[in-house]
């Protein structure tokens, strides 16, 4: 977050950002059946709302078990979660508008969806 985003001074270049720290044991899965359900459930989600959405069921089914024999799979359940949110709440109304308006412009996808965390925390 650079000072010139804000409407107060003085100020110093600082970070706003959200993290999730998960912990748990992971269990390693090597069994083709759930890493074909998982990269079907990524594909999905990922994949949805484009014209043509890609779909690892249509590759060949050799090229799609090669494929899967190079993924390293694995489950984490969860024994904690932790999550932290700095989204500029120590600012002033108008410096948290700057902040928001100066990542809207920076026009990539991570400062608008760090924005839109903003706009949604107020």
């Amino acid at each position: 977050m650079s000072p010139i985003w804000l409407d107060s001074a003085p100020a110093v270049p600082t970070w706003n950002y959200a993290v999730v720290h998960v912990t748990g044991h992971a269990i390693a899965r090597a069994d083709e059946p759930f890493k074909r359900e998982l990269v079907a459930e990524l594909s999905r989600r990922y994949e949805a709302g484009r014209p043509k959405p890609w779909r690892a069921e249509a590759l060949p089914e050799d090229f799609h078990h090669a494929m899967l024999s190079a993924i390293v799979a694995f489950e984490l359940p969860a024994l904690r979660i932790e999550a932290k949110f700095k989204l500029s709440q120590n600012r002033s109304p108008a410096d948290r508008a700057g902040v928001i308006a100066a990542l809207d412009a920076q026009g990539d996808d991570t400062s608008r969806a760090l924005a839109a965390l903003m706009r949604d925390a107020e």
